[in-house]
């Protein structure tokens, strides 16, 4: 067994492979791709390829690199896919409530979240629709049709999971391992299944369950562990993409399995917008096939059947 383990995207990033890797330096391949990745799509970095195309004129085609062209069309399809109740277009909105750089610089709270959280200055014209964006695909060239503040750093990091992990599995050959990076992962194996601890969304020295896994991309979203003051007011990150406030939901913790890491931190997101009443419909009529687990605040505890499709076993 081979592990690396470095600090990228304001987390612990953590790699282990079992088998022996043609390529020696593997781990530095793999902490290569998320030092890039970050300098190309944080918007805490002045000088980032996303910073630079947020300050961009509208109206003018703008060229990217292929890899912030992958990401953004990566963000833009589920946001669309969403109804846009994930939305990538809320770096206004955040650096409003004071997320305007990273959360370890933030003054943190301990308290719940306001529910009515003031952000009166947002403006509906600030919302994303279908024509907010044109991609010439031919020329990975973008268009924006109005000005929108992108943030990619949660879709941003599970993408960038999935390009490690095709990465490993498909350039070196790794045939089992798992990627952490902060809670997005990636398992795969063909052999023995990983096992997984879901930790508890109060209580980080327990774990809520452990599930063992195979194959599949695995997200967990909580309204508890980001939380900072801004002007006396409590916020969390999460942001309901079709209001453009923070999600007030009776959902504290959300952990989705699904067919990539992007697609699981998209959707665990989303599902700490909803209530818990509406999660099963909304997930089964806009991203069929993914499992759920979330914990509400009052501690009941609800998952969905698609779970069985990616865990051979789960203990409470």
């Amino acid at each position: 067994m081979m592990e690396t383990i470095f600090r990228a995207m304001s987390t612990d990033v953590k790699v282990t492979v079992i088998d022996a890797l043609p390529s020696k330096n593997w781990a530095d391949q793999v902490k290569k791709q998320f030092i890039e990745m970050e300098k190309i799509a944080s918007r805490f970095i002045a000088d980032s390829e996303l910073s630079r195309w947020n300050a961009s004129p509208i109206g003018e085609p703008y060229l990217l690199s292929e890899k912030f062209y992958n990401l953004l069309a990566n963000a833009w399809h589920y946001a669309v896919q969403s109804d846009f109740k994930f939305n990538p277009f809320v770096g206004t909105v955040l650096n409003r409530i004071g997320y305007d750089r990273s959360f370890e610089k933030l003054e943190r709270a301990e308290q719940e979240a306001d529910r009515t959280s003031p952000i009166e200055k947002t403006q509906r014209d600030e919302a994303a629709d279908l024509h907010t964006l044109s991609f010439l695909n031919d020329q990975l060239t973008v268009i924006k049709h109005k000005q929108v503040n992108v943030d990619l750093g949660g879709i941003g990091k599970g993408w960038t999971v999935d390009l490690v992990y095709r990465l490993l599995r498909d350039e070196l050959q790794s045939h089992t391992g798992v990627i952490d990076a902060g809670g997005d992962m990636r398992v795969w194996s063909n052999g023995e299944p990983w096992q997984v601890g879901i930790q508890h969304p109060t209580n980080e020295e327990h774990e809520l369950m452990q599930l063992w896994v195979k194959q599949g991309g695995i997200a967990t979203s909580n309204i508890m562990h980001r939380r900072w003051m801004h002007f006396e007011h409590v916020y969390h990150h999460i942001i309901d993409g079709q209001t453009l406030h923070v999600a007030d939901s009776d959902i504290v913790q959300a952990t989705v399995l699904a067919s990539s890491t992007a697609l699981a931190e998209v959707v665990s997101k989303v599902i700490c917008m909803l209530q818990a009443s509406e999660v099963n419909e909304w997930v089964s009529s806009h991203f069929e096939g993914v499992g759920y687990i979330f914990m509400t605040k009052g501690g009941e505890i609800k998952l969905n059947r698609e779970v069985k499709n990616y865990v051979e076993e789960l203990r409470w």
